[in-house]
């Protein structure tokens, strides 16, 4: 297969490609590769590769490191927290780069990013219910 130009489609075709290799290439290094967004023009495209350690959680790190700058509590990591909803979230890190939403949840293996005064304001909730 030739690839004259980028478009979504081919993109797609690469990328399942490429995560072939890059699966191949965890398991011989024994780190983790995730490809990220992709942006292309006809004649170019760039994607972001992101290589951990394995096992490594920069952002359970970082809210380990930080949390005391956002008036976070460390002992918050990973505990659960009822939300407004009354769904049960996971604490899981914190993302010091993001503007607003620095906080890292989880829910059902799937993870969410919210600001630190909801945080704050459902651990307030949480602990006068309990």
């Amino acid at each position: 297969m030739t690839i004259k130009q980028f478009d979504k489609p081919t993109l797609g075709h690469i990328r399942k490609k490429l995560q072939v290799h890059l699966d191949q290439l965890q398991k011989e290094l024994g780190i983790e590769l995730k490809l990220g967004n992709i942006t292309y023009r006809a004649s170019l495209f760039t994607g972001k590769l992101t290589g951990t350690i394995e096992g490594h959680d920069q952002e359970a790190e970082d809210y380990k490191q930080y949390a005391k700058f956002y008036e976070l509590k460390p002992e918050w990591l990973g505990q659960r927290i009822r939300w407004t909803d009354g769904k049960m979230f996971t604490i899981k890190g914190l993302n010091t780069k993001a503007r607003k939403n620095k906080v890292i949840i989880e829910a059902n293996g799937k993870s969410y990013r919210t600001t630190v005064r909801s945080i704050i304001r459902a651990m307030d909730l949480n602990q006068t219910n309990q």
